[in-house]
């Protein structure tokens, strides 16, 4: 792991040194179980009989200091925070809110500031207006249901857990911070590698526009100054094109070469008004003749399921170690890379990945049902996603649906077809340099990648499957371990993509004997059977010529899905050199 990677900031790529307050830690809370806060004014005087809840951790877990499992719709949170003068005198306050699940409103000295649907994506309010003598008493209302026609990722939408369904969470689970800033200041950054030109073309949202202002994009390599660029700011949203010499250093697995960016907004007389550092990763990626290139050259992708449960903070990492922890799981294990699996991570896990050259899918959390009201969720959050995480060199791989959730018809059903062909192209619209998988697993429609999902544990069986993959994809033969799936959806059919096997192995090993416990068929009862299947059947996968990389199931154990190369707390099933040598055979 990296020295001196200073995960303290809640937008490592979009940072800025000052005025930067964490709004962690203690809250006031209350369940509001027939939903009449709103009636009765909590925005206007919170209860006094409340709980005390340590944000930004669920109710549901440990860490939050309530720790109660059971469901509630309906809960509010109450923070006080006051400023100085010297603090906000001709300046803006931003709140921030990293990720509130689901429907979150917000207010401020009793206004509605904000309200924002979407469990998975951030959102910010200028509170500067609601501030009343220097002072934000913040009250947030969270809204969450059962409803399957939002996505909800790996949570459960039935009282009890099952399968690989787990513990729902409501509310606040990742940063609330605080911004202060200045009236004009930078508020997004999209940067993107063009290669033909040598450049970085950058994207820069502002907040207003004003005379006699010059955006300067100032970029170091390695601490030497790679170029210097100046443009008149005449719109909030400034198109620049940045050059990086005549030689660029690109990022890749292993030799993750980052550029490190200064924007600054300055005026006539070059004084700052405005200053953000940023990173960016430099590579370009690539679908070509049934191989993925990286930087133009053949990459084989390992990768490891990661869904990113916590035993004590479920959604939410407990602290900094712990986030670096994972990391150097996925490497001391010896893969390259993870499927992060129905869940969008907390922006410094992709950024850890950006620094330690892991590759990421990232893959939209999923509904369970198909309406009208699907599409407008998955669309609105999906685009908020792909916008957030876009600067990510690490993301290779985006993917808006996962084995035809919310589209259990896709096959035969031209209208559930066409929406997922509408995410891919949605997605294309806003990032043309990733690859697109349309529906991981199966039933294809449109997409730069085919993926198979296939659990047999019979290693023979499943090398059968590895030795005949490219005629089985060809033909539209049965794919996975059930034979109920085919690779295409009606209509549909090869074109000569990429193939990966990116759901496999899951192998159950309950080395805590719970007595509920379970994998895939039937479960190995020692150390050595465990390993030794698991070696078996990665063998196939690395040998199938055919395919451009693999994704075994799954990191560690998710409560009673005991199929993880690590227990649910983190500890490894067997030396983890043993699993790296079988990873990187």
């Amino acid at each position: 792991m990296k020295k001196s990677i200073d995960l303290s900031y809640p937008r490592p790529l979009l940072k800025r040194e000052s005025n930067f307050i964490s709004l962690n830690g203690e809250w006031k809370f209350v369940f509001d179980d027939e939903n009449t806060g709103e009636i009765k004014g909590f925005y206007n005087i919170f209860p006094t009989d409340c709980l005390l809840i340590r944000v930004p951790y669920a109710y549901q877990s440990k860490l939050s200091g309530i720790n109660i499992q059971d469901r509630h719709d309906v809960i509010w949170y109450n923070k006080f925070i006051s400023f100085s003068e010297e603090q906000i005198k001709g300046n803006r306050v931003i709140l921030h809110f990293e990720g509130s699940d689901y429907h979150t409103k917000v207010f401020v000295n009793k206004f509605l500031v904000t309200e924002h649907k979407g469990g998975y994506t951030r959102f910010s309010v200028d509170i500067t207006d609601a501030l009343y003598k220097n002072s934000a008493d913040i009250v947030v209302e969270c809204i969450d249901t059962y409803d399957t026609h939002q996505p909800r990722g790996k949570q459960k939408y039935k009282d009890e857990a099952w399968g690989c369904w787990y513990q729902e969470i409501n509310g606040i689970w990742k940063d609330v911070w605080i911004e202060i800033v200045k009236p004009i200041h930078i508020e997004h950054l999209k940067m993107t590698a063009n290669e033909n030109r040598k450049s970085i073309d950058a994207v820069v949202s502002l907040s207003e526009i004003a005379k006699s202002l010059s955006l300067d994009v100032l970029v170091y390599y390695e601490g030497q100054l790679v170029s210097k660029t100046s443009k008149p700011i005449n719109n909030t949203e400034m198109q620049i094109r940045i050059p990086l010499g005549d030689e660029i250093n690109y990022w890749d697995v292993f030799d993750p070469k980052m550029y490190d960016l200064i924007f600054k907004v300055v005026d006539s007389s070059n004084a700052i008004i405005d200053e953000v550092k940023s990173e960016f990763g430099f590579r370009t990626i690539e679908a070509k003749n049934r191989k993925i290139l990286l930087n133009n050259k053949e990459l084989f992708m390992r990768l490891a399921l990661e869904q990113g449960y916590y035993i004590d903070g479920i959604y939410t990492f407990k602290d900094t170690q712990e986030l670096l922890d994972e990391i150097k799981w996925i490497k001391d294990l010896g893969f390259n890379g993870v499927r992060m699996h129905q869940k969008i991570e907390d922006e410094r896990f992709y950024y850890l990945c950006d620094k330690e050259g892991l590759i990421v899918f990232c893959e939209m959390p999923s509904p369970y049902d198909f309406s009208e009201l699907t599409d407008i969720n998955l669309k609105r959050e999906w685009n908020e996603v792909i916008r957030e995480f876009y600067n990510h060199p690490s993301i290779l791989v985006w993917t808006p649906i996962n084995e035809s959730w919310g589209v259990p018809e896709i096959s035969t059903n031209k209208v559930q077809q066409k929406f997922a062909e509408e995410l891919y192209y949605l997605t294309k619209a806003y990032d043309k340099t990733r690859l697109v998988i349309s529906n991981d697993g199966w039933e294809h429609c449109i997409g730069d990648i085919i993926t198979i999902h296939n659990y047999a544990q019979d290693p023979k069986v499943f090398q059968e499957l590895c030795d005949n993959l490219l005629d089985i994809v060809r033909d539209n033969d049965r794919i996975d371990q059930m034979n109920t799936r085919v690779s295409f959806a009606n209509g549909y059919s090869y074109s000569g993509q990429p193939i990966l096997i990116d759901e496999f192995c899951g192998i159950g090993y309950d080395v805590k004997n719970t007595k509920d416990g379970w994998g895939y068929g039937n479960s190995t009862k020692s150390e050595k059977e465990f390993v030794d299947r698991y070696a078996a059947i990665v063998k196939a996968a690395q040998e199938c010529r055919v395919i451009a990389g693999w994704c075994m199931t799954q990191l560690t154990d998710v409560y009673i899905e005991v199929n993880g190369l690590l227990t649910m707390d983190r500890k490894p099933k067997s030396d983890p050199k043993v699993f790296y040598s079988i990873n990187n055979k």
